[in-house]
């Protein structure tokens, strides 16, 4: 059965309009991040599935005590391009962190590797106090 002008014309808007909306839908979803966090005896280990992030596009913050780590997945484009199946996300993604006070905010460091990031947060090495000799009266 041959399909009419009309209805060819009304399913190409239709399905250009469909993935139109379903391009913008995608480009402005905020993403979720996956993390764990590790506790050693001198540091914690951050660690945030960023797979097809690249390092530059990614931003880390420490501001009062929050530790931010925010960025933008971007998917590769190319000319003339059609989405027909969409399923790997992309967009803004932002995830923050309390930090605790035994964290010592200026030796904090990250890495970034194989869509991995991990951010090592020293913690603060509490003085051994000295003994102290208590006189009895």
């Amino acid at each position: 059965m041959k399909t009419n002008s009309f209805q060819q014309q009304f399913n190409e808007k239709f399905n250009r309009f469909f993935s139109d909306v379903q391009k913008e839908f995608y480009s402005q979803k905020t993403l979720q991040v996956d993390a764990n966090i590790v506790s050693l005896a001198d540091k914690y280990i951050i660690e945030i599935e960023l797979p097809g992030v690249k390092k530059e596009d990614i931003r880390i913050t420490l501001e009062d005590e929050h530790l931010t780590i925010q960025g933008k997945k971007q998917r590769k484009s190319y000319e003339n391009e059609k989405l027909i199946q969409v399923e790997r996300q992309q967009g803004d993604f932002k995830r923050m962190f309390k930090i605790n006070e035994d964290i010592d905010a200026q030796n904090i460091k990250a890495k970034f590797e194989e869509g991995v990031l991990y951010i090592t947060l020293q913690k603060v090495q509490a003085e051994k106090e000295k003994e102290t000799v208590i006189t009895i009266e």
